[in-house]
């Protein structure tokens, strides 16, 4: 899928922030590894590079729902210059909530 601006960039760029390692597995092998357009630029466990991460642009953040609380690190992704949606993925896996 081309963006239409001219930068050659295709498919929709996966950011995955603080998520369990077996959670990680899950969103890698599906749906990304399923979806053809879809590709994972980064994965990242720390605040410190979850703020680097984001200097490379990303269409989504998937990230682990540990309590009900927004966790404040992800409000300028969501609310940024380059905001993104964020799926947050309980890690049970019972629940989703997807911001922006």
């Amino acid at each position: 899928m081309d963006d239409g601006g001219g930068t050659g960039s295709a498919g929709i760029k996966v950011l995955i922030a603080d998520a369990p390692q077996l959670l990680a597995n899950v969103v890698r092998r599906t749906p990304v590894d399923a979806e053809k357009d879809m590709t994972i630029v980064a994965e990242v466990g720390s605040e410190d590079a979850l703020a680097k991460a984001v200097e490379r642009p990303a269409d989504v953040v998937i990230t682990a729902a540990t309590t009900r609380d927004f966790a404040p690190r992800f409000r300028a992704l969501l609310f940024g210059p380059r905001a993104a949606p964020i799926v947050a993925i309980s890690v049970d896996g019972q629940s989703i909530e997807v911001y922006g």
